[in-house]
């Protein structure tokens, strides 16, 4: 089978394009696959990143107030601190663990023997 990953800018065609594919308004019908799946996680999936996990990045930009003069053209929401960087500045992860697994053996590093901690998956 081909696979095709389709990368586009603006997250609110994402239904839209999977019906294009699907119903063979391009080509023959296709399987779509992760059209699913909602923006923001699917972000963390392509590069690779964690909830509760750190990011490093190359080079960013304070949205409120740079000296450099840059303007974001995406609109200040409610955060303290806001930054923007280009996805070529997106550095790779050093923990290759989830955040919570991250959060656990740092707890036990600085509680030491004392701390107990397990994680189970969801039952059925």
């Amino acid at each position: 089978k081909t696979f095709i990953k389709i990368m586009y800018s603006n997250p609110t065609h994402n239904k839209s394009i999977a019906k294009v594919f699907e119903h063979g308004l391009v080509g023959e019908k296709s399987c779509v696959y992760e059209s699913h799946i909602p923006y923001l996680l699917q972000f963390l999936i392509n590069f690779d990143l964690y909830g509760l996990g750190d990011i490093k990045f190359k080079k960013a930009f304070m949205r409120s107030y740079n000296p450099s003069g840059f303007q974001s053209p995406l609109k200040k929401e409610s955060y303290l601190i806001e930054y923007d960087c280009k996805i070529a500045d997106i550095c790779a992860p050093t923990v290759k663990k989830s955040g919570l697994e991250y959060m656990i053996s740092e707890e036990k590093n600085r509680h030491g023997a004392d701390f107990s901690c397990e994680l189970s998956s969801p039952r059925n």
